[in-house]
């Protein structure tokens, strides 16, 4: 890994997962997968004194609504006192957490919906290892421009500081003849304010899988994180 060493070590990074089992499920949504997600990472004591420090998000493709629907739910519960089953210290560690968040980084995220072959390509993939692929509600909404995805967007913007920085990284090729271009440019630069930068010889599997420290997609995320620790120190 790159990262630690070309920003002197002064990081800690943590990879978040999620049940994949529910992309392809009719019985849950991404605010579902959001909502679980807080247990599982902002009120892990491990992680307890993680969310005084500035926190930097990096998310690809589907797990861009993922992290979108994490931020708003913990803002749900911190902010609109929604009922839930958070303790004091874990809304606030929630709260911190969205007090700290500085930065976003999107790599071909389908803010607002996809490519048809988006959803193909995600059930072609559930049945290469065997689940169900009856067509879920988040398969439907990323079909194509979607007022449920919009409104993810909105949300997520409602829930966020005004300072933080987002970029986004699009996608430049079709992955080969037979799936194009899985999420356009529009959809991928929703929410980035002009800060896009896109992967010419790069498609939806490869972006987020730079071949060297020198390829666009790793020596623009460093300079991102420096952004973001940047302000942090200037503050």
């Amino acid at each position: 890994m790159w990262i630690p060493k070309d920003l002197n070590d002064n990081v800690k990074i943590l990879s978040l997962s999620y049940d994949s089992n529910v992309v392809a499920s009719v019985h849950n949504d991404v605010t579902e997968i959001g909502r679980n997600l807080i247990q599982s990472l902002v009120t892990d004591s491990r992680y307890e004194t993680f969310w005084d420090k500035p926190v930097a998000m990096v998310a690809y493709s589907f797990g861009g609504l993922v992290l979108k629907s994490l931020v708003v739910e913990m803002h749900k519960h911190v902010y609109q006192k929604q009922t839930n089953n958070l303790d004091a210290k874990a809304q606030n560690c929630c709260e911190k957490f969205l007090k700290n968040l500085k930065g976003v980084v999107f790599y071909s995220v389908p803010h607002v919906g996809g490519t048809p072959d988006l959803s193909k390509y995600f059930k072609w993939q559930c049945q290469q290892i065997g689940k169900d692929t009856t067509p879920s509600s988040l398969l439907k909404n990323m079909e194509s421009l979607d007022p449920k995805m919009e409104q993810l967007s909105i949300d997520f913007n409602k829930s966020i500081s005004e300072d933080i920085n987002i970029y986004a990284f699009v996608e430049g090729l079709p992955i080969d003849n037979e799936w194009g271009i899985l999420v356009p440019t529009a959809s991928a630069i929703r929410l980035s304010n002009n800060n896009n930068y896109k992967a010419e010889d790069a498609n939806h599997l490869t972006i987020c899988k730079p071949p060297s420290k020198d390829h666009l997609s790793y020596s623009k995320l460093l300079e991102c994180l420096k952004i973001f620790m940047k302000v942090h120190y200037m503050n």
